[in-house]
């Protein structure tokens, strides 16, 4: 928590609810005394519960509250203190219960217990029975092992206590009895206590001190029984370490007296001093002749407790230096509960505020006891007007009782680790495309990524003062040290890094001789506390073992014992071990392999026996070194020899024999002689050292690649806010890049999450439902959207339309026809279909008009009105039977001063009249005095259309006149503009443009539907479809399962889930296999993807290859023997397929145009295969066939053909049954598309078809309203080139799921993958930025018990990402007796394609509850 803000002691530097005025201050105070003055004037008076409030700016308040108590008012007010939040730029990747990783967010609030706890506050809680004869407890620093010294049988009892700091929670773990273990001590143990990091353990007498060693912190049960240093002290009665490790201070049994003893390497008795370096007399306080009962010394290094043991008194002294004894002064002492026999021991737990004493008589027993500590609010005090107020922080709440901070505790916190009323944890979310699962790492693709890894342009030469020829080096655990085998110099050598992990910033420390075990030493490891070290050589064959006093200290190493290797390898060049140390693995430049070893005893050599081998010699010819991942399913090898290094996966870790090789990396350009190879803890950082330059090189290994999709991170501690009402406003600073930011916010503990558009309401997106996550796919749909067009098919009509509109709700279409001067009626049998139209009803308007270029049909279908360039009139006219054009008769015209008049339209009321011109692009405009009659209209304006100079043929307004369309026949473009003000159309300004030039040129007609989701344009007698709709937002719910049932997942997934099948958004997967080169032809797979088939155009047969992994082409292999030859019916076969179950196949001839069938007796097996004389000829629908498939039951075959571009369907009445088949006489042009089809399929819902064409080397989409029926396909306007990979496919075969598509192609003898899968998003999901700083008041988000925030971020390959540099929230405070966090920022980015950062500002903007 940051304690960065000063905060003055004056009441007047802080500022209350902007800033309150003194005034209303006053008057708050006098109704206070006024009160309290007359209690007795109306203690019988009976009065109404109520309240009185000033409410000031941002929802901050002051009231007086009245309760039938009177006596008692409540007077309250909300100050805002604006406080300094830290910045954690960290990943915090310890294990959750969901497979995310985590990162922490905000800051809580700067309010934080400070300094340390006073004895004179101290408060007796308990006692519980405790074991005879204890001579010192000791306490770990969180408070929840207590540990006991028995002095008759040297017995240490470990206790859990399962309330931090509260003795009467615990329970028995474990019992150790100590004997000879301490050097000349016998059965004597005084006491003893742990390193502050719980991992090594001190036991004294009544003369020495020992250390000795733990696997596990903390735990009793874990401490190695031979101690790793001793040393002689004087006569100690209690003893304890400093702080920072650096003293041992220990007190006689009597004499009041302080002694010091200095060591000279931190945490390691036997460096210490022979005889004491200070004292300091406590006699100032202590009976100089009273015998000690304990001795503690706080976490800080700030206060020492000393305590007697008759008198029971307990004192405590402040250090002004940290740990400097010279700098004790007396702060308070206090008399243990009147219980208490005597006092033995002393333990403290900073992190709880207890402490705890022992006696030792017959009946002894442990006591507890509660601290105080002063609350500071960042790094000033409280003013006077705070003292009396309550502070409620962490569920609990405490009484100010001075400006120091001093309190009366009235409720107890659930934390005592920093006060906050609404601390927030946020989550980040990395997406893992191999596994499929949301990452516990902040690299996408996770470390050791040598495939993608780039020398960083950081390097350190070690060989100027410590040696020649560097070879393998290592880390310590956090990479704030280096370790480098010296060639050279026969030594190792260790070195700090000032920054962890960056080798650039070594210093050299010191060397440790080898030489006189191994005089060419090459391979380095430690053990995984770094107190063992190893060392290989080409000289001595062995691996040679070392111990080290201190971990990762070779200061303290010493020579243990040896391991020869040489019956595997007579030359080692690197080592490693597993995590436990109960495998070696050893490489070398003779056997090129993996040495694996088993070691019966942890990191002991001396017990090691060889397990297998791995050989890398495909590989790395004469390997250096060797290191794995944290897991073991990573295996790295450095090779000199070939200058590269290689990375194998393991299947099972640290087992080689499951390890295959993955991919490499040439150094060769930075690195000439790769000796050494290391890694940083993630494997993000890769370091190589070289035998020719003698330098280290540090390279980037961690992937960068962007990640796929919505990524969500959330807050996962709800901010407080029973204070609290409503959100008034959200904003955000960001920038997007080339990516998407996204908001969504839940107000119920996460279990619905919600967007809001301000204005249309709040849209719930995502819920729990009983344990089942769910998203809303509900959407909105609106027209107009050109930017979204998609062509969706092509008709005729039976006359030329120059001009059309729909009429009766889309049942009727009437055209102008300027080659007949006529109107014409459609009748529409589906409403809005003009594929249903036919021609009914004809009206001449020749004697008015000779070139009619537009039509307008009144909504009632009793007038219309048509436009034409012969008189450049409009013209009215007036049917007496509603869209009946016999009733039609000439009404008026009006002139309209415009050349080339091309289109009319009319405002939905009949008093706005608009006509275009095609010359200019002018729109002009009149105004009809009478409703639809054209003879009262008057000219008002003329507007030039923005980006327009002249080639308009027709113009159309949405029906609230807020969109016009026009189109243009000079770019073959429509063009849409809004209208700010509606009808008006000198307020027009651009929107957006479609280009229709793919389709057609010249567009002479242009209708929409209704809701304007559909355009049709028109030419003559072709009409041309178009889908114009876009997803819009609504507030319905139509809630669906998510396909990963976990809340982030479901966030994701609502924001935009994946799509199969949309071919124009496939992607090639870098994946391929080489057929050899027989000019392939067609490609099949078995259901399961197991067999894959492919047709050898030069000798005219099928071949069958295995896939060891379904549908993974790189591990197919071809079977032997297994072809079949169908060169006897058609020596030319352009294509083949099976059916479902794979017991028959047809072969598509080109020379004959017949389709042959041939069964096989086993399934997919060729060599069973045989001709059994059906045959369906095609030579009538196409004399070039190519292409064939069929649906999934086989009652229906698809056969393409080249000559005329179409795809022909027949009908089979018995399922793959040939000689039931017959053309269906339905086909389907593609000629639009390519012109040299060469293939066809459908998705397994026979709702899409593909087809293939060699004339763009492409594949192309059609939707099927009807399965199967091609009849009903239109283009979607979507395709895929396959030409980076193959100028001529030949074949094409989809994944069981349809998910992947593979392709053949002749030229490069190869089969290629690609994915289906696409990305779509729901938009009306989607909160972004401009929606959340839209979001206040009136339209502000009601909170009830909590407020959660989630940011998505979907991330591309761009070149940028996304950042924000804060997302404020403010809320509405409630009035009485109110306050909490008021608002929260945070700032997020994405510091690469990979990686998704959430961190605190440096200001938070944070206000703490003080009431």
């Amino acid at each position: 928590m940051s304690k960065s803000r000063d905060i003055a002691d004056s009441a007047a530097t802080i500022n209350f609810i902007d800033s309150v005025t003194s005034n209303v201050q006053t008057q708050l105070n006098t109704a206070t005394a006024a009160i309290a003055t007359n209690t007795s004037a109306i203690s019988n008076i009976s009065v109404t519960n109520g309240s009185l409030t000033k409410t000031f700016a941002n929802g901050e308040s002051a009231s007086i509250s009245l309760t039938s108590n009177v006596l008692v008012p409540v007077v309250s007010v909300t100050k805002e203190i604006a406080q300094s939040g830290t910045t954690n730029n960290s990943w915090d990747v310890n294990s959750t219960s969901q497979n995310y990783t985590r990162l922490d967010s905000a800051a809580a609030t700067t309010l934080s217990w400070v300094g340390s706890p006073n004895l004179a506050d101290t408060a007796y809680l308990t006692n519980v029975a405790a074991t005879r004869d204890t001579v010192d407890i000791f306490m770990s620093p969180d408070g929840t092992q207590l540990y006991q010294f028995n002095d008759w049988n040297n017995e240490l009892y470990q206790y859990t206590l399962s309330t931090a700091g509260d003795v009467s929670t615990k329970t028995a773990s474990y019992t150790e009895h100590f004997y000879t273990n301490v050097t000349g001590v016998g059965n004597a143990i005084r006491g003893g206590f742990w390193k502050s990091d719980g991992t090594v353990l001190y036991l004294f007498s009544s003369s020495d001190i020992a250390q000795f060693t733990t696997s596990s912190a903390y735990s009793a049960g874990s401490v190695n029984g031979t101690n790793t240093g001793t040393r002689s002290l004087t006569s100690p009665h209690f003893v304890r370490i400093s702080s920072d490790g650096t003293k041992i201070l220990y007190m006689q049994s009597t004499g009041a007296v302080l002694r010091q003893r200095n060591m000279s390497t931190a945490w390691d008795v036997s460096t210490a001093s022979a005889s004491d370096d200070a004292t300091f007399s406590l006699t100032s306080q202590m009976n100089s002749s009273v015998t000690l009962g304990g001795l503690h010394v706080s976490a800080d290094g700030l206060t020492l407790y000393t305590a007697e043991v008759s008198s029971k008194t307990i004192y405590q002294w402040s250090f002004g230096t940290a740990n400097d004894i010279s700098t004790l002064t007396f702060v308070a002492k206090i008399t243990a509960n009147s219980s208490a026999n005597t006092l033995r021991g002393l333990a403290f737990s900073s992190a709880s505020k207890s402490f705890i004493h022992s006696d030792n008589e017959t009946s002894p027993k442990m006591y507890g006891y509660s601290l105080s500590q002063a609350l500071a609010l960042g790094t000033g005090s409280f003013a006077s007007a705070d003292v009396g107020k309550t502070i409620e922080a962490n569920s609990g709440a405490f009484v100010l009782t001075a400006t120091t901070g001093s309190y009366s505790q009235v409720t107890a916190p659930t934390s005592f680790n920093q006060v906050a009323s609404g601390s927030w944890e946020m989550f980040g979310v990395i997406y893992n495309t191999t596994d499929g699962d949301l990452e516990l790492s902040n690299y996408y693709g996770g470390g050791y990524d040598i495939a993608s890894a780039s020398y960083a342009s950081i390097n350190f030469n070690p060989q100027s003062s410590q040696g020649t020829s560097p070879q393998s080096l290592r880390f310590n655990n956090d990479g704030s040290k280096m370790f480098i085998v010296a060639y050279g110099g026969q030594d190792v050598n260790e070195y700090t890094l000032s920054t962890n992990f960056n080798v650039s910033t070594a210093t050299f420390v010191d060397a440790f001789s080898v030489g006189g075990q191994e005089d060419q030493p090459y391979g380095l490891a430690f053990s995984s506390d770094g107190t063992k070290m190893y060392v290989c050589g080409v000289t001595g064959d062995d691996i040679n073992e070392y111990t080290l006093s201190t971990g990762f200290d070779i200061s303290t190493s010493s020579y243990t014992r040896n391991f020869s290797v040489s019956s595997q390898e007579n030359q080692p060049t690197g080592i490693a071990f597993n995590n436990d140390g109960t495998k070696m693995y050893v490489t070398g430049m003779s056997s090129d392999a993996i040495n694996q070893y088993a070691l019966s005893t942890a990191f002991n050599v001396s017990t090691a026996s060889f397990a297998q081998a791995f050989s890398v010699g495909s590989q790395a010819t004469h390997p250096t070194d060797v290191v794995f991942n944290s897991d073991g399913t990573v295996m790295i090898v450095a090779c000199y020899m070939t200058r590269s290094i290689y990375k194998y996966a393991l299947t099972t870790g640290f087992d080689v024999s499951t390890a295959s090789y993955k991919s490499a990396l040439d150094v060769s350009s930075v690195v000439d002689r790769p000796n050494g190879l290391a890694f940083n803890d993630t494997g993000s950082k890769m370091y190589i050292t070289d035998g020719t330059t003698h330098y280290v090189y540090q390279y980037k290994s961690d992937s960068i690649a962007f990640v796929a999709g919505f990524q969500a991170a959330h807050t996962t501690a709800s901010t407080d806010t029973t204070y609290w009402t409503d959100i008034n406003s959200m904003t955000a600073n960001e920038a997007a890049g080339d990516g998407k930011v996204l908001y969504c916010i839940s107000t119920d503990d996460r279990t619905t999450w919600t967007v809001i558009k301000n204005g249309e309401g709040e849209r719930n997106i995502v819920r729990n439902n009983g344990g089942t996550w769910q998203y809303n796919s509900a959407v909105g749909t609106s027209g107009g959207a050109l930017s979204q067009a998609a062509y969706a098919g092509t008709g005729t009509i039976s006359q030329s339309a120059f001009g059309a509109s729909w009429a009766n709700s889309g049942n009727l279409l009437f055209i102008a026809s300027n080659t007949t001067d006529s109107i014409y009626k459609y009748t529409v049998s589906s409403a809005y279909d003009i594929s249903t139209a036919s021609e009914s009803q004809s009206f001449s308007v020749s004697a008015k008009e000779s070139v009619p270029t537009g039509i307008f049909v009144r909504a009632d279908g009793l007038k219309f009105y048509v436009s034409g360039q012969g008189s450049n009139k409009v013209h009215e006219y007036t049917m007496s039977t509603a869209y009946d054009l016999s009733t039609a008769s000439f009404t008026a015209s009006l002139g309209t001063t415009t050349s080339n008049l091309t289109s009319v339209a009319f405002k939905e009321d009949g008093l706005k009249m608009y006509t275009i011109n095609y010359s200019n692009s002018q729109v002009k405009y009149w105004t009809l005095s009478t409703a639809w009659d054209i003879t009262t209209a008057s000219y008002v304006s003329a507007t030039s259309l923005p980006t327009k100079s002249a080639g308009c043929n027709d113009i159309f307004f949405n029906s609230t006149g807020t969109e016009l369309y026009v189109d243009d026949n000079t770019d073959d473009k429509i063009y849409k503009y809004t209208l700010s003000t509606a009808w008006d159309v000198t307020s027009v300004s651009y929107t957006e443009d479609f280009s229709h030039a793919t389709q057609l040129a010249q567009v002479l007609g242009m209708i929409f539907n209704a809701d304007l989701t559909e355009m049709i344009l028109l030419n003559a007698t072709n009409w041309y479809k178009y889908r114009t709709s876009i997803e819009s937002y609504t507030t319905n719910e139509t809630w669906v399962n998510a396909t990963t049932n976990t809340e982030l997942a479901t966030i994701s997934q609502a924001m935009g889930s994946d799509a199969i099948g949309d071919i124009g958004n496939a992607t090639y997967s870098s994946v391929n296999y080489s057929t050899g080169s027989f000019q392939p032809r067609g490609l099949f797979f078995s259901a399961d993807g197991t067999k894959m088939f492919l047709q050898n155009a030069v000798s005219d047969v099928i071949l069958r290859y295995t896939l060891t992994t379904a549908f993974d082409i790189t591990t197919a292999s071809a079977d032997s023997g297994q072809s079949f030859s169908y060169g006897s019916q058609d020596g030319d076969a352009t294509n083949f397929t099976l059916n479902a179950d794979g017991t028959r196949l047809y072969v598509l001839g080109y020379t004959n145009k017949y389709v042959y069938q041939y069964i096989m007796t086993t399934a997919y097996d060729l060599t069973t295969a045989s001709y059994n004389s059906v045959s369906l000829s095609v030579n009538s629908q196409d004399s070039a066939p190519f292409g064939i498939t069929f649906n999934n039951d086989g009652t229906k075959l698809y056969v393409g053909g080249q000559t005329n571009d179409r795809i022909y369907a027949y009908t089979l009445t018995t399922g793959f049954d040939l000689s039931t088949a017959s053309y269906s006489s339905v086909s389907l042009s593609v000629s639009a598309q390519d012109g040299a089809i060469k293939g066809m399929l459908f998705n397994n819902a026979g709702t899409k078809l593909y087809m293939f064409g060699t004339a763009t080397t492409s594949g192309y989409e059609y939707s099927l309203t009807s399965a199967f029926d091609i009849s009903t396909a239109i283009y979607e306007s979507s395709s895929f080139s396959f030409a980076s990979q193959d100028a001529t496919p030949q074949g094409y075969a989809f994944k069981s799921d349809d998910t992947e598509l593979f392709m053949v192609g002749d030229i490069t003898d190869a089969v290629y993958k690609y994915s289906m899968i696409s990305l779509v998003e729901i938009t009306a999901n989607q909160m972004n930025k401009a929606q959340l700083d839209a979001v206040t008041d009136p339209n502000h988000i009601t909170l009830s018990n909590d407020f959660d925030l989630s940011i998505i971020l979907k991330m591309t390959s761009g070149t940028t990402v996304p950042s924000s540099n804060g997302v404020s929230i403010n809320y509405d405070a409630s009035i009485l007796n109110q306050g909490a966090v008021l608002g929260t920022d945070y700032s997020f980015d994405a510091p690469a394609q990979n990686r998704v950062r959430i961190t605190a500002l440096a200001a938070n903007n944070l206000k703490v509850r003080v009431v």
